[in-house]
């Protein structure tokens, strides 16, 4: 199986570093596999064999969780990682957990018995057309492309739905979802069988390409208004269940795993529910980001109400996944970790 995106990327990122820092890294493939992908390292005294893991979209993974699913594969010392950009956080992240790395950017991260190469600050593009070359460079997507993505995720039926029915169900126009369909396939995401019928080949990587968008794109649509409340009235359920809005975030993973302790809440809410909600439960504005109580955030929701749910009238554990990775809390980064083991274990 080809995944073309990663192939491209993968060879734009070994040539750059070949060119900049004169390396000598060869790349080995066994039938043309990205998943069996090998880096070859020559250096004085002999030659290095390393695994690679290509991960497009790097900087909107966990470190801790990237960190935790290689090293289940393979020596971390082994393992090159090649990702499209590595911010100097990560790299210095990847860097004190000896992952080495190259991105299309110029940064990188090598270091061998007696060599250590160690760049970091290129900015993405920063080197993209040395001596002419172009790096590989995904779309900016937008909210609906976001929700048709997040639909084929949530529902693996969905790509076998017609566009009639796909945008009956997400209210995404047909030629909104056949662009969109159209790219994930050309970017190494979708195939179509020889029946005819269309898989995700790289769930994982879709995945966290999704939570990327959610965080860059859906989390714009934030209600700009703070809301405290002095109890958390989210710890009694049948009080949750009077609201018609959806609720998300820490609430929706405690459903899941019952292991976190909501410390906020978060709903996907019109303006009217949040109205609602705000007279039952006595919400007030809050008037800076210190004032004290229990935090509570809104957000418009991207799609029909039926789309968004996962059991019980609770956000879907995509939703929910999403916000504790977007919330950059470690405490909630760590129920992110359980929640994508339990539900996206791919």
């Amino acid at each position: 199986m080809s995944y073309r995106a990663e192939t491209d990327l993968l060879r734009y990122a070994i040539s750059l570093a070949n060119d900049t820092y004169g390396l000598g890294l060869q790349i080995e493939f066994e039938d043309d596999d990205i998943g069996d992908a090998r880096v070859q390292l020559s250096l004085a005294d002999g030659v290095v064999s390393l695994q690679v893991e290509v991960k497009r979209w790097a900087n909107h993974i966990d470190t801790e969780l990237l960190l935790m699913k290689l090293s289940r594969k393979s020596p971390i010392q082994g393992i090159i990682l090649v990702a499209q950009y590595i911010n100097p956080k990560m790299a210095g992240r990847l860097k004190d957990a000896g992952l080495q790395f190259l991105d299309a950017a110029g940064n990188i991260y090598l270091r061998q018995p007696g060599h250590l190469l160690f760049v970091t600050g290129n900015k993405e593009q920063d080197l993209a057309h040395k001596e002419g070359k172009t790096a590989p460079v995904a779309k900016a997507l937008s909210a609906k492309a976001l929700v048709v993505m997040y639909t084929i995720l949530k529902e693996r039926a969905a790509l076998q739905w017609s566009y009639r029915i796909f945008s009956d169900k997400t209210s995404v126009s047909i030629g909104m979802i056949s662009q969109v369909m159209r790219n994930l396939e050309q970017q190494g995401y979708l195939a179509k069988s020889v029946s005819g019928e269309t898989h995700i080949l790289q769930p994982e990587e879709l995945l966290q390409r999704w939570v990327a968008g959610y965080m860059d794109v859906w989390r714009k649509f934030r209600s700009h208004e703070r809301w405290v409340c002095h109890e958390p009235f989210w710890q009694d359920e049948r009080q949750l269940c009077t609201s018609t809005a959806v609720v998300g975030g820490e609430i929706a993973a405690s459903h899941y795993l019952n292991y976190l302790n909501p410390g906020s809440a978060m709903f996907f809410a019109t303006r009217q529910e949040v109205e609602a909600i705000a007279r039952t439960f006595r919400l007030r504005k809050a008037r800076t980001d210190f004032d004290p109580g229990y935090k509570v955030s809104f957000m418009e929701p991207m799609m029909p109400k039926e789309l968004l749910l996962g059991d019980d009238g609770y956000a879907h554990p995509l939703l929910a996944y999403a916000e504790l990775i977007a919330s950059k809390d470690p405490r909630n980064i760590e129920t992110a970790k359980r929640l994508y083991d339990r539900y996206f274990g791919y």
